[in-house]
């Protein structure tokens, strides 16, 4: 929870500026900019990391401004680290037990309330030696 309860996950890839080496958007070439996606719902929220756009994540809420910048408060997950997913084989018991590996992160809205109450357990709820 960002400052609040209204949450959301924006995606941001740095890829080369869409304008011509020599523009006076890109003088010399070498500018990029941030695509920014924002994570809707569940459904989209199994995300792959893709080094080749430097891809990482925020978590943000829209109705809080920052103090001094105007921009979304937010906090970074930077996931160089966790790009390397699962590599257990096809039909093994580690890839049947443990899918949500093979993503990088997971993006799901929690649920306020009892303890087990609509709560998402990738793993399973009791996961040592089951």
């Amino acid at each position: 929870m960002i400052d609040g309860l209204n949450n959301t996950v924006v995606e941001s890839d740095i890829v080369p500026a869409p304008h011509p080496t020599g523009s006076v958007n890109n003088y010399g070439g070498n500018a990029f900019i941030s695509q920014d996606k924002r994570i809707t719902n569940a459904n989209q929220g199994a995300r792959e990391y893709d080094n080749t756009k430097d891809r990482r994540w925020k978590i943000v809420n829209p109705s809080r401004k920052h103090y001094a910048s105007g921009n979304e408060v937010a906090y970074g997950i930077m996931a160089k680290g966790a790009w390397e997913c699962l590599k257990g084989s096809e039909g093994s018991f580690a890839r049947e037990r443990a899918a949500f590996a093979e993503k990088s992160v997971w993006v799901v809205k929690d649920v306020e309330g009892p303890l087990g109450s609509e709560r998402m357990w990738p793993a399973g709820k009791y996961v040592p030696q089951t």
